[in-house]
């Protein structure tokens, strides 16, 4: 489509509704003050010339689209920034809009900047003006960034379907493993009813993990991760984990040598998620038998643990990647929801640490986070004072 052309499909509706309208709009205003209102917000502001079918925008608008400073711009201008995949539906409800004369609110995402990197959403408003000291009708609107609401919108979505997929493999084993339990139970086996009975605590503990890690996810979307900090020797979290592990994967074999007497302040509970994040990926990518080994060393008053498998590995285009949301290294078979690792890095990023991994294929990874022994430091940097 040329630009004339989508300039008159947009332009032929206003038109018409010009035509329409015998009041006036004055469409002039100070400059001065329309910028200074809106160009330290997040609010960008357009009007429509009726005569030139140009539009005028605010300051605001030019740095939300990242557009030339000029003094207005047609309408294939800025639609030039619209991702191709929404113009169809972008210009059909304009049109819908101009030839009813309605108010409109158009959502529609931005063609993104740099490869790699997700275009932004905007929430495009408009409506028709009317001045009775001036001939013609305008339309006027506002221009907001809602890529936040959305990236919030689409993780709800991607959260529910994720706990109707995953929730429900658990359940239906759960009820066939007590179904089977129960008849056996019936008939005095009680050897082969507590091997199924195990099998279902063992499908309500994956659920629990689940939940847990939706939960903090939860938490870190919306802002709300809040540590609660005290004083701990590490080995007294490391200890307990490490004996339910053992008793979980009989068929690995778990080696602490976390030192003894290493204190730091930190929120326990989350820390010893991380830990048990990292000991649970181990198993993932490990075949029955591996060691697995979990360390702790001082380093210029930061504290860093590892945890190293002998497992399958992964090559070097994964290893900045393996910490985003459900990210997962193509050609594994091990379950997983992509989670475990995301929640590791933003719990260790609210205590000012930082995680990283080194790996090798068909040899093993160790995973590491490290965070400051004291809260001081990073608490003032993350506002949690």
């Amino acid at each position: 489509m040329t630009p004339y052309l989508l300039d008159q499909q947009i332009s032929a509706p206003l038109l018409a509704l010009t035509a329409r309208n015998s009041e006036s709009y004055n469409d002039s205003f100070n400059n001065h003050i329309f910028n200074e209102i809106f160009t330290h917000s997040n609010i960008g502001v357009w009007t429509l010339k009726e005569k030139s079918l140009r539009l005028k925008v605010s300051y605001g608008f030019q740095l939300l689209l990242g557009l030339a400073e000029q003094q207005d711009y047609t309408f294939t201008e800025i639609f030039q920034f619209v991702a191709h995949s929404q113009r169809y539906r972008v210009v059909k409800e304009l049109k819908r809009a101009c030839k009813c004369g309605n108010n409109f609110a158009i959502e529609f995402k931005c063609k993104a900047n740099k490869p790699g990197v997700e275009g932004k959403w905007f929430k495009l408003t408009g409506k028709s003006s009317h001045h009775p000291k001036s001939s013609g009708v305008s339309y006027l609107g506002s221009l907001t960034d809602i890529t936040e609401t959305k990236n919030l919108e689409t993780w709800n979505s991607d959260r529910l379907a994720l706990l109707g997929h995953e929730l429900k493999g658990p359940l239906s084993a759960i009820k066939l493993y007590l179904q089977r339990a129960h008849k056996i139970s019936t008939e005095n086996n009680i050897k082969d009813a507590a091997l199924f009975l195990s099998k279902a605590d063992d499908q309500v503990s994956s659920m629990a993990y689940l939940m847990e890690d939706l939960l903090t996810c939860s938490t870190i979307e919306n802002k709300q991760m809040n540590l609660d900090v005290e004083y701990f020797d590490l080995s007294s979290i490391v200890e307990p984990v490490i004996e339910e592990m053992k008793l979980k994967h009989t068929d690995y074999h778990f080696i602490n040598c976390v030192p003894a007497a290493i204190n730091l302040r930190a929120d326990k509970r989350k820390i010893n998620q991380v830990i048990k994040n990292y000991l649970t990926n181990a198993v993932k990518y490990s075949l029955p038998g591996s060691e697995i080994t979990i360390g702790a060393r001082n380093n210029d008053g930061n504290l860093i643990v590892f945890v190293k498998d002998t497992g399958t590995g992964m090559d070097h285009e994964h290893l900045e990647k393996v910490f985003d949301r459900y990210y997962r290294v193509n050609g594994t078979m091990a379950e997983g929801h992509g989670l475990g690792l995301y929640l590791v890095k933003e719990i260790i990023s609210r205590h000012g640490g930082n995680v990283w991994v080194q790996s090798v294929p068909d040899q093993g990874s160790e995973f590491y986070f490290s965070i400051p022994k004291s809260t001081n430091t990073f608490k003032q940097n993350h506002g949690l004072v």
